[in-house]
């Protein structure tokens, strides 16, 4: 006898199938009937069209990734240097990579607080020279 669900060959007098258990008793049709669910890996041999799928993933592409973070980082860290010493290098090179973090796409305040360091720094540094 064959079991109608996952059609494994059992003996012609049992009652529940040997590899899935369901019952090899005739039973109503009015009965739900308890399928197995497949539990097979799916195929990722072709790529689905629909993007969301696991296959599609790409853990590098995500929506919340900012490109430009470190030119946004590099600017900060060069603008607030250039407070301090070697304000028309740093202060310049701070406004540079703040203005590139945003034209990557960076929407956070690290590149305008480097962009306004920069320039502060620059400001300063000119009024010293002319004091």
């Amino acid at each position: 006898m064959y079991c109608k669900y996952c059609g494994t060959e059992n003996a012609s007098d049992a009652q529940i199938c040997t590899n899935c258990g369901a019952s090899l008793a005739e039973e109503n049709t009015e009965q739900s009937t308890y399928s197995q669910p497949d539990y097979s890996q799916p195929d990722y041999s072709q790529p689905e069209s629909n993007p969301n799928t696991y296959a599609n993933y790409n853990p590098a592409y995500q929506n919340d990734k900012q490109d430009g973070k470190g030119f946004a980082i590099a600017s900060l860290v060069l603008g607030i240097i250039s407070l301090f010493c070697f304000a028309f290098i740093c202060g310049t090179l701070g406004i540079i990579f703040g203005f590139l973090a945003r034209s990557k796409g960076y929407k956070g305040g690290m590149s305008i607080a480097g962009i306004v360091c920069g320039i502060v720094g620059i400001v300063l540094w000119v009024i010293m020279l002319i004091l």
